[in-house]
């Protein structure tokens, strides 16, 4: 079962990266949602990436933090 909810918490951290988040429908559909989305998930998830980059952290990490905190933030950062 974990198995699966890994592979999963991966397949959303591919599809919902930053690209995604600059280039979706949504923030024209609602604009301040997006803002106040933006500003509080972009931080998180360049720290994350950062934390990657120079080695501090494994994708597996986040994966449990995530499952930890109760997969509110289950977009992964890989």
């Amino acid at each position: 079962m974990k198995r699966l909810q890994y592979i999963t918490w991966q397949m959303n951290a591919r599809y919902y990266d930053l690209d995604w988040f600059r280039y979706n429908k949504v923030k024209r559909l609602y604009p301040k949602w997006f803002i106040r989305e933006t500003l509080r998930l972009v931080p998180f998830y360049a720290k994350r990436k950062m934390a990657l980059a120079l080695g501090l952290r494994r994708s597996k990490d986040f994966f449990k933090e995530d499952l930890e905190n109760g997969g509110e933030l289950c977009k992964g950062v890989i």
